[in-house]
């Protein structure tokens, strides 16, 4: 039996395809002969190949992904560069300019040992990125692959599709941008007072400058 894996792209479904080849059971048939030939003779069969196709199966969130032949550049790889949209129940590239790699390229290799160990040299040991619905307003988390580094998350949208935070430098000073939830570890490093007195002090400049924030 070989097994060929069929990916839609656009549906973002995948169909596993198999096909058989079976060979019916020899059988005697009676054969038209000359008077005084044998009257029967076995008759010769040829091997059948069949094929059985599976219905489009849509690809769920990672941890319900297929495994095996011809899903294995499914990786954490292809995972650190795409997002779930629980809404849309689809999968979207992190970068909008590099389109979502459904198929399996011909150059793909899986990640050896040494090369994971060199992509997660830099990440924090023992930490965990954070979740969406846990997100700390206010919080100062650290990144996840870049520990040094620290931002104060100061909006979240946590019933958007779009699992993104805005952050700031701790201290309040540059510019403000947003980055993906999970870029950082889960840990609160600020304590609960010191995140409950940020919101105070940002709710009463927001109503003194008429402005509105979405928490």
């Amino acid at each position: 039996m070989e097994e060929t894996i069929h990916i839609d792209p656009k549906e973002q479904t995948f169909e596993i395809i198999e096909t058989r080849v079976v060979t019916p059971e020899k059988e005697k048939r009676p054969q038209e002969s000359p008077e005084g030939g044998p009257p029967t003779k076995i008759a010769k069969t040829e091997p059948k190949t069949e094929v059985f196709t599976n219905s489009p199966v849509p690809f769920s969130s990672y941890c319900w992904f297929p495994r095996g032949k011809g899903f294995e550049h499914l990786d954490d790889r292809w995972y650190r560069s795409n997002w779930w949209n629980r809404h849309e129940r689809k999968w979207h590239s992190r970068d909008p300019s590099v389109p979502i790699q459904w198929n399996r390229p011909e150059n793909w290799k899986p990640e050896t040992e040494e090369e994971y160990k060199e992509r997660t040299k830099k990440w924090l040991v023992g930490g965990t990125r954070l979740e969406h619905e846990e997100v700390e307003v206010g919080g100062v988390y650290r990144f996840f692959e870049d520990p040094a580094t620290k931002v104060r998350v100061t909006n979240v949208n946590r019933y958007g599709s779009f699992p993104r935070v805005t952050v700031q430098e701790p201290d309040g000073t540059g510019q403000q941008w947003e980055i993906f939830t999970d870029e950082l570890d889960e840990t609160v490093l600020n304590p609960k007072r010191n995140r409950r007195n940020w919101r105070h002090r940002r709710r009463a400049k927001t109503r003194r400058e008429g402005s509105y924030v979405l928490w």
